[in-house]
């Protein structure tokens, strides 16, 4: 018989907390994987958390002073448009490092490479319509120059961040950010579905799109704000373009303009309001530049845009093995890569 004076925990059964807590994390580790192959299963792909820390990591990794180093310049058309791995085959063997950034002008990463760091490799350059000669259509044309003022803040720790949680990424398709609980929940709400995976990006930046599900929507409203072309607009923005390219040319580098492929309204809208002849023809004819145009060849003019701006990541490829095929015949590049040591 128990005394009155006897502790009112002896007479509790004891609870086997290891165990307990062994259960509910092999619970949590299940339902984990479970979410996890629940994704992978219908179709999702890993893909890296794409902001300016992971672009500030690239622009970190550049050798200054190689002149083997490819940097791609533009926005958003040569970052889904350019398959990286194929250029790495069929151009010089050396994969290029991806600094193009949806929305915006990339003048001000060009003027830092060759002012600030010394580059003296080749520039692969997005011509974007509107970009030299007036006002593109871009909805953030400043962020690039923005992103530069924040990556020269981070330090080397802050690359090693990106590095860690890169990895992670590679590894766990959960990770991205469109399906994550809320976004999934959002997404059902509003489409009254289950997201599907249209876009994934590589550690090295390179974004890839799948158009194979694309609804075609109706296209962009013209904005009244937004200026053609001009002559004087055109011989401000060249004259700093032409001082770039000679400083860059008098220490052993290149660059290569390139003209992404667009198609519907689209082109016909930025061939009303920036003419071939206004701003592509007089950049490479003044600068005397390597450069393409997808217009010029076939293979190229008759691929697919599905968003009338962007190319499906199949395509990607091949529209990179006539561009490499390009750059390859170039006299300048030959030159170019002729020199190297």
């Amino acid at each position: 018989m128990l005394s009155s004076t006897s502790n009112s925990n002896e007479r509790l059964p004891e609870i086997p907390w290891g165990r307990t807590w062994g259960l509910a994390l092999s619970l949590l580790v299940l339902l984990c994987l479970g979410y996890e192959g629940f994704w992978r299963a219908r179709g999702f792909r890993s893909s890296v958390t794409d902001d300016m820390a992971l672009w500030a990591k690239v622009l970190h990794s550049i050798p200054a002073r190689s002149p083997d180093a490819t940097v791609a310049l533009g926005a958003s058309r040569i970052r889904l448009g350019l398959d990286t791995d194929e250029l790495q085959r069929g151009f010089n063997q050396r994969k290029p490092y991806q600094l193009a950034v949806a929305g915006s002008l990339c003048l001000p990463v060009l003027r830092h490479l060759v002012d600030e760091t010394g580059f003296a490799g080749l520039i692969l350059y997005d011509v974007h319509p509107g970009s030299i000669c007036g006002t593109p259509f871009f909805g953030t044309p400043l962020a690039q120059a923005e992103y530069l003022q924040q990556a020269q803040q981070l330090s080397a720790v802050s690359d090693l961040d990106v590095e860690l949680r890169t990895r992670l990424d590679q590894l766990l398709v959960s990770r991205r950010s469109d399906l994550t609980i809320k976004s999934v929940l959002v997404h059902l709400l509003e489409k009254k579905a289950l997201p599907i995976c249209t876009r994934w990006v590589q550690a090295d930046r390179r974004m890839l799109a799948d158009y194979s599900t694309f609804v075609s929507v109706e296209p962009e409203v013209e904005s009244a704000t937004r200026l053609p072309s001009s002559q004087e607009v055109f011989e401000e923005r060249f004259q700093e373009l032409a001082r770039l390219v000679d400083k860059l040319r008098a220490r052993g580098g290149e660059i290569f303009f390139v003209r992404m492929p667009s198609s519907g309204q689209k082109l016909e809208r930025e061939e009303r309001l920036f003419p071939r002849e206004l701003e592509w023809d007089q950049i490479v004819r003044r600068l005397d530049a390597a450069a393409f145009h997808f217009a010029d060849d076939e293979r190229t003019a008759g691929l697919k845009v599905p968003d009338q701006g962007h190319l499906d990541y199949r395509d990607s490829t091949r529209f990179t093995e006539v561009l490499a095929e390009k750059m390859r015949a170039s006299q300048r590049l030959r030159k170019y890569l002729s020199d190297l040591p």
